[in-house]
């Protein structure tokens, strides 16, 4: 079987996914869609696409797709994943799932009438640092996870309509959501947070920092201190278990550092091109297009997100820590 897929949204990440969509077999790019003709003209000539839209819903509609990949800003998620759910087809949606929780509900809602067949972008769950991590979690060297925590530090990107609050939902629910579903893969199900957010980036109306203690109700607790505001970048990441501990300097990877209370000890240089992380995420996409199979990071886990994220906004501006309701 050969899956065809269309993109909806042809800025950074809709081409990214077209060009490692050209090096996977048995799939055939068959539609591109976004607002701007050129653009569409642009690549679709470029990467040999013959199919060029400007309006999504005739691309769902005439395209013959089996599948389409939602790259667009947040605001427009909901719109889109609604139409193309109904429309029968498989969805790889970029995270966030949303701007706010009842779009997010709405999508979810779409996703359960139509047959489960939505996949979140939440990439990090096909890196190979962070599956290694998860796998010593599951097998016992490390155990169930006790304080996970994750620092990151960077500028605020230049793309204006990350600036815009209306648009992309926040710096928190744009750009942490990926380490927020980290915490709750790893962790397990939220019950409160406790956050303060603020912004010091003149003429934007988004947060550029953000401090969140998220609690789970095995008694896990998991931190986040992420800044736009930083001169230079930094990152890293870990967490103390029952059985062991984990460190990591840097992100996607880095110095990795993992023991156990029995005094086994190994410490590397975790090295991976970025484009592993993303391909891994395609394949098994496209594995479930072919099989009918509903995908390993689904509506769920996106709801579960928005969730946290929408109790973030919240506890920050109520000042008092929030219940997550599950």
């Amino acid at each position: 079987m050969v899956v065809r897929i269309g993109i909806v949204g042809l800025g950074l990440m809709g081409t990214y996914h077209l060009r490692l969509l050209k090096r996977i077999q048995g799939v055939d790019v068959s539609a591109l869609c976004d607002i701007d003709e050129r653009r569409v003209a642009k690549i679709a000539n470029e990467y040999g696409v013959e199919q060029r839209y400007t309006d999504f819903r005739e691309m769902f509609e005439r395209a013959g797709l089996d599948a389409v990949i939602i790259a667009t800003p947040p605001k427009f998620h909901k719109k889109l994943a609604v139409e193309a759910l109904k429309s029968g087809l498989y969805v790889l949606l970029e995270k966030p799932m949303a701007t706010n929780i009842n779009d997010a509900l709405e999508v979810y809602e779409t996703t359960k009438k139509y047959k489960d067949k939505l996949m979140i972008g939440f990439s990090l769950r096909f890196n190979s640092t962070f599956m290694k991590i998860y796998d010593l979690i599951e097998n016992g060297f490390l155990g169930a996870p006790l304080n996970q925590w994750h620092i990151a530090l960077g500028r605020i990107p230049p793309n204006p309509w990350i600036r815009n609050r209306e648009i992309s939902g926040g710096m928190v629910n744009e750009h942490a959501v990926h380490v927020i579903y980290v915490f709750y893969w790893y962790a397990g199900k939220p019950i409160d947070v406790y956050s303060k957010t603020f912004t010091f980036t003149k003429d934007v109306t988004i947060e550029d920092n953000a401090i969140f203690m998220i609690r789970h109700e095995n008694g896990a607790l998991s931190v986040m201190d992420i800044s736009w505001s930083s001169t230079h970048p930094w990152r890293k990441w870990g967490l103390v278990a029952e059985n062991g501990t984990a460190t990591v300097e840097g992100y996607l990877g880095g110095r990795v550092v993992i023991s156990n209370r029995k005094g086994e000890k190994v410490a590397y240089e975790a090295v991976e091109e970025v484009d592993e992380m993303y391909l891994r995420e395609l394949k098994h996409f496209i594995e479930c297009v072919k099989k009918g199979e509903r995908p390993l990071v689904n509506e769920e886990d996106g709801i579960i997100v928005q969730k946290i994220v929408d109790s973030i906004y919240k506890s920050s501006l109520e000042s008092t820590p929030v219940k997550i309701s599950i």
